[in-house]
């Protein structure tokens, strides 16, 4: 394969777009972040890094098969399909090179490595929550076809990451090994098969502001305007890369579409709303979007959680305490999370843990329910774990750590964390509609940082957007799903909104996750590449996969 053992720089001068931090305002508070930079730089960092597509497969086959995660047969089902696909794409090929086909040399390993993907990281402008000028990373992913060279994409995907606890889990720091990841799963959009035609695909999956070459900084979780932004110029610089070092151009009838799960769900919408209310659809020829259970309605999350009294992943929602207080333009320097935290929360060790960004987020759950064992067990049935919903038990990660720890079962099994463990009483008050005059100031700023972040509020699509939820979803309830329907109910962009609600009890977040990667993710993109969304509901229920 290719090597590029140069640092590729590139810098073309059109023009900077200015952002005033000082200034926030209610409809850019976050300091009038607005546009992209037009001041193009990329940095190759490190070799281009190549694999088969059926290197990929093969791995998922044999990751899955040593697995006993409850989605393992349907991993190994479909890595099965799509190295059939492969082979009989190889095949036509072949037959469309004829006689200039040379099979060069022999053996399984050369004839897996004849159709495949490239990638590489490198480092491009862009702007931080302030506005002030940063350089972050992006993984680059393109097809390879050994057989006929020189194939030019057909379009560009943008990958949207889940979140992540440990900065090793970032995109560029993806390898082989991480096939099974969300990140895997989008590299190997490089080709899609089996989506009524067949298309090659520039894919570029940004590592977030706090990650990559900003790890030492704090990661702006569910701030969505300043997230989407830097999304924008990875794009852009991405393409840039693949035209000015790879030698490669699009199609003439290219196309973007971005997608997601999770909180890469509601950057995925982000990223669309960026767009279209910053006037940038014809430049990125936008197409349309793919979520999967995000976290569009920061506060809707947190009036359920209030009401149940139950927070099944307490890391992430320290994490958006974290980021508020120090990404935020309305909370930054005013406000931290002992404004808002109990002690409880706070003693846990939980935002320490964050900024060190050393364990995901599994660990981090593990590392709580330990705390809990050892502190909270004679005194409280509260533990600051990550519970099953539809079912009786903890999940499989957080298992080891339970029996380890020989604690009383019927404690651990009727456990969770409860909402006002993590969050002081005023906040629940205030988000229950009781609002003391005497926490005004703190509480006004908090849920405005919280409202700037509703993806659903001041607008609506111009462009189709498929949403995929679980109805059982316990980490990101439904509830984020059924509002953005309802704000654009009835509007014109009712005809962009394909709603698709999957019911079954075993379907809470971690396990759909993988099947949305297996199944509906692949549905959705080939029918927005392939101009096939029309017939597709604004909101149906679809059964089990």
């Amino acid at each position: 394969m290719k090597k590029f053992n140069l640092l590729a720089m590139v810098l073309i001068a059109l023009g900077i777009i200015s952002c005033n931090p000082d200034n926030p305002s209610p409809d850019n508070p976050s300091g009038q972040i607005t546009g992209v930079t037009e001041d193009v730089f990329f940095e190759q960092i490190g070799d281009v890094q190549s694999i088969g597509y059926k290197e990929h497969y093969e791995e998922i086959i044999k990751q899955a098969s040593e697995s006993n995660d409850d989605s393992s047969a349907a991993w190994l089902e479909f890595a099965k399909a799509q190295i059939d696909s492969v082979d009989a794409y190889q095949e036509e090929c072949i037959n469309q090179a004829g006689a200039n086909w040379d099979a060069g040399a022999d053996g399984q390993g050369a004839a897996n490595r004849l159709l495949g993907y490239e990638y590489v990281t490198i480092r491009y402008k862009s702007v931080d929550h302030t506005g002030a000028p940063i350089m972050l990373s992006t993984l680059v992913v393109w097809p390879f076809n050994s057989i006929i060279p020189d194939a030019d994409a057909n379009n560009i995907v943008i990958g949207c990451h889940v979140t992540i606890g440990s900065n090793a889990e970032r995109p560029t720091n993806y390898k082989k090994g991480s096939v099974l990841s969300d990140v895997g799963m989008i590299a190997c959009c490089a080709k899609l098969h089996g989506v009524g035609k067949s298309y090659e695909n520039l894919v570029i999956i940004p590592d977030y502001q706090g990650y990559g070459a900003t790890h030492g900084e704090v990661h702006p979780y569910l701030q969505q305007e300043v997230t989407a932004r830097q999304v924008v110029d990875a794009v852009i610089a991405g393409k840039e890369y693949y035209e000015k070092v790879i030698k490669h151009k699009l199609e003439n009838d290219w196309r973007s579409i971005a997608v997601g799960y999770s909180q890469g769900g509601s950057v995925a919408m982000a990223v669309q709303r960026y767009i279209e209310q910053n006037n940038l659809h014809n430049r990125l020829r936008y197409q349309g979007t793919v979520c999967g259970a995000g976290p569009y309605d920061p506060i809707a999350i947190i009036k359920q959680y209030i009401q149940e009294n139950k927070v099944y992943m307490p890391v992430a929602a320290a994490m958006i305490l974290h980021s508020m207080c120090n990404t935020n333009m309305r909370l930054i320097g005013k406000y931290a999370v002992d404004d808002y935290a109990t002690d409880k929360c706070i003693n846990s060790g939980v935002f320490d843990i964050i900024k060190e960004k050393k364990l995901n987020t599994d660990e981090m759950n593990a590392e709580l329910l330990a705390h809990s064992a050892q502190y909270d067990a004679a005194d409280s049935t509260s533990v600051l774990c990550m519970y099953r919903k539809a079912g009786s038990d903890f999940y499989p990660y957080c298992k080891d750590t339970k029996d380890s720890l020989e604690w009383e079962t019927s404690l651990i099994k009727t456990s969770y964390a409860k909402t006002s463990d993590l969050l002081l009483p005023e906040v629940i008050d205030w988000f229950s509609g009781k609002k003391d005059p005497a926490h005004k100031n703190k509480m006004e700023a908090l849920e405005k940082a919280l409202q700037d972040n509703v993806l659903h509020n001041g607008w609506k699509p111009l462009s189709y957007i498929y949403l995929y939820h679980t109805i059982e979803d316990e980490v990101v309830p439904i509830v984020n799903y059924i509002n953005c329907l309802e704000a654009w109910k009835g509007s014109p962009s009712e005809q962009y909104v394909k709603g698709k609600r999957r019911k079954g009890a075993t379907q809470t977040h971690v396990n759909y996750g993988s099947l949305f990667f297996l199944s509906d993710l692949g549905d959705a993109i080939g029918q927005l590449f392939n101009d096939d969304c029309d017939e597709d509901e604004f909101d149906e229920t679809i059964g089990i996969l």
